[in-house]
């Protein structure tokens, strides 16, 4: 376990990773190097995974991560010629079944879905995403005089309706939650007017199609493979709800036996919600509902809409925070921290998706030859 010399059991670890479990630092390294957790995956358990070896994809920096993608794209083919449940965009439709986690052991997602088809926009969602854009655009931004009477800080909507080039009343209506489907063309034309983000246009392109949905909740067997064959970098995998469902043995050396959790504990956002939140920890946790939003799997998704609506009857942090509606992909961030073995440690945390899921592996990096590179070597014999 990561320790940064705070109050309570982690320190200040969660500026260091997305994840923990409760226990000392020293006893938790020394059980992650004795045994091996419900979803650890090692390499003993790889069957057929000469083609994963001879690629190797253990190597760290730029160049394993664009290795690792490509497998990971490779696996979203493979997955998408097997399944034979699929619809044409590769996307299996109806309930998802909790199912075995990892290799070593049965295990659950730990946040347990609903069921049902998606296919319907949420007209409230797209309404309320758009309002809360334009209350943050002040007219000056846009070319419009700042003066006169104004009952809102940013544009009015008839000054939208004119920078997208559609009508006022449209676009009335889909603040409302009353209008139809809009097409891609003026979801654009939106964003550009509502000055929107890399981010969050894409999520507002969204909602020109249905939802995501939901895929089968367990990890591709191909992607257990991999995550086993990294034997020098801590990985793990995750799912759109923060639900941990797959490591390797360098993540339980950096962190400890994530076993030792329930289940339902093994989700970065309980985890994070269920103490206090200051510096690195709450900069983590706007972070990782900003991307849970960014998802797009909210409401249509049972198990997204799940663990929203229990965050938010729980915390009040969260409550306020999924009310900002803020939107931003998680992909790259720098962590920083102590380890009672490995020492001072700076990782750069990737976070990459499994294409035509809504998996993702989460890489824990350091810069070739540095010291935090020769301290994630030294977890390696432990």
């Amino acid at each position: 376990m990561l320790d940064s010399g705070g109050a309570g059991p982690f320190g200040e670890a969660a500026e260091a990773l997305p994840f923990g479990v409760e226990e000392d630092a020293p006893d938790a390294v020394e059980r992650g190097a004795e045994r091996r957790g419900v979803g650890e995956v090692g390499a003993d358990d790889l069957h057929g995974a000469r083609k994963v070896r001879r690629r190797g994809v253990a190597a760290g920096g730029a160049d394993g991560k664009a290795r690792v993608q490509k497998l990971l794209n490779e696996t979203a083919r493979d997955i998408a010629a097997r399944s034979g449940d699929q619809d044409r965009h590769g996307s299996r439709l109806g309930p998802r079944r909790p199912g075995r986690v990892g290799t070593a052991g049965p295990g659950t997602g730990g946040t347990t879905p609903g069921s049902g088809i998606m296919g319907r926009m949420d007209r409230q969602e797209l309404g309320g995403f758009l309002r809360s854009r334009r209350d943050r655009v002040r007219p000056g931004e846009a070319g419009f005089a700042a003066g006169g009477r104004r009952q809102t800080p940013g544009l009015r909507r008839e000054e939208v309706a004119l920078l997208a080039g559609i009508s006022v009343d449209y676009y009335i209506r889909l603040e409302q939650g009353r209008g139809p489907r809009p097409s891609a063309q003026v979801l654009a034309a939106l964003g550009r007017a509502l000055r929107l983000t890399g981010d969050e246009t894409g999520y507002l392109l969204g909602f020109a199609a249905p939802p995501p949905a939901p895929g089968p909740p367990e990890v591709p067997a191909n992607v257990l493979r991999l995550l086993g064959r990294l034997d020098g970098v801590p990985a793990m995998v995750i799912n759109a709800c923060y639900d941990v469902l797959a490591w390797n043995r360098m993540l339980t050396a950096l962190i400890g036996d994530l076993a030792q959790a329930p289940p339902e504990r093994r989700n970065t956002l309980r985890w994070l919600f269920g103490g206090p939140l200051e510096g690195a920890r709450l900069e983590l946790a706007r972070r990782c509902v900003a991307d849970l939003r960014a998802s797009g799997r909210y409401p249509a998704d049972p198990a997204v809409r799940a663990i929203v609506a229990e965050l938010s009857a729980a915390s009040p942090e969260f409550a306020a925070m999924w009310a900002e509606r803020e939107i931003e992909v998680q992909r790259t961030i720098t962590k920083r921290a102590v380890h009672p073995v490995a020492g001072e440690l700076e990782l750069d945390c990737e976070i990459l998706p499994v294409p035509g899921g809504e998996h993702r592996v989460v890489l824990y990096t350091a810069a070739p030859g540095s010291e935090s590179d020769r301290g994630l070597h030294k977890l390696r014999g432990t």
